[in-house]
């Protein structure tokens, strides 16, 4: 009997044929098969258990899942996938206005706005204070990089729960509408 059952959180593991690195939420077992649907695709399908990991329940911080490899005799990360990173049509305006930001991609992977850092050479046209970074799944960067974006990210999360918590706070009172 596998270990799955319908609403778990799973994520393919790597060495899985199809998806790897892919998180969704079981539909249902049958006979020692899972059906996940996956959450960033149209795809679905059957797999092995052995295939899938169990995920903790979902939260709201984001998730950046790598894997260490050896590049040109250098000590690298190789991006596997991210988690719980917001698009702009969830983000508030306040926060898409200015840096430090990030928010998901197209292709699933993360756009980081960030205030100029000699670490990266991607300038916003007509702005000399923010640089740029894409992070797609697949690339393989330094530590010295990843510990950067880590860093910018935290920051930048930081900044939404403070633009968040003021628009809670604003929004409150009472009121009255007369017809």
């Amino acid at each position: 009997m596998t270990e799955f059952k319908a609403g778990d959180r799973a994520r393919v593991k790597i060495t899985a044929c199809l998806g790897p690195g892919e998180t969704g939420v079981v539909g249902h077992v049958k006979d020692e098969l899972v059906f996940l649907r996956l959450d960033d695709s149209e795809y679905s399908g059957w797999y092995y258990p052995g295939e899938l990991e169990p995920l903790p329940k979902k939260t709201k911080q984001t998730v950046i899942r790598w894997m260490k490899v050896i590049r040109d005799g250098e000590k690298c990360y190789q991006i596997t996938g991210f988690e719980n990173v917001l698009g702009e049509a969830e983000l508030p305006h306040a926060y898409c206005v200015s840096g430090p930001l990030y928010l998901k991609t197209r292709e699933g992977g993360i756009c980081l706005y960030l205030p100029r850092v000699q670490k990266f050479e991607h300038p916003i046209p007509g702005q000399s204070a923010i640089f740029i970074e894409m992070v797609e799944v697949g690339d393989v960067i330094s530590e010295e990089t990843l510990n950067v974006i880590i860093t910018w990210m935290q920051r930048a999360g930081a900044r939404l729960a403070k633009i968040r918590r003021k628009e809670r706070e604003a929004w409150n009172g009472e009121g009255e509408t007369v017809i």
